[in-house]
């Protein structure tokens, strides 16, 4: 399976890749066409969804801020403004669920092939925050033969 491209979350001014698809509730719910015409054009093996998105939360809210439709590189890839014509940040009132995210650079933190990683879970119930897990967690990476 190929690896996905992760959405970005900007939280208490930093900058996380989540995972989680906020989104996707919404477009279960609506079933927009904007995403069955962008898929016509192609796909990525690396985005099934056929969309990444941005999102920020601001006082405990959680809003969509760029939408881009894949495939990447053609003209017609703002998602925004043709899921959410005029907006240029949408509150997801309609999310309820959880958002994770490591809290630790992961590119160059292994040392051994173990290491301990910081998870933040964010709960949400209709776009607001409603609560904030911290796990420390123990992982283990395979290291290629050519770095041992």
């Amino acid at each position: 399976m190929t690896l996905q491209i992760r959405e970005k979350l900007t939280y208490n001014g930093e900058e996380y890749y989540i995972f989680g698809e906020p989104l996707s509730s919404y477009l279960s719910r609506n079933s927009p066409t904007c995403l069955d015409q962008s898929r016509r054009f192609g796909f990525q093996t690396n985005c099934w969804r056929g969309y990444v998105g941005e999102w920020v939360i601001e006082n405990d809210k959680l809003y969509l801020v760029k939408l881009k439709l894949v495939p990447f590189g053609r003209d017609d890839h703002d998602g925004m403004s043709r899921l959410f014509p005029g907006q240029e940040k949408v509150f997801a009132e309609w999310f309820s669920g959880h958002i994770s995210f490591f809290d630790d650079d992961l590119v160059g933190s292994c040392s051994n092939g173990r290491e301990k990683l910081h998870r933040v879970v964010l709960n949400f119930t209709n776009g607001c925050l409603v609560g904030k897990e911290e796990k420390e967690e123990d992982m283990e990476f395979e290291m290629p033969d050519i770095l041992i």
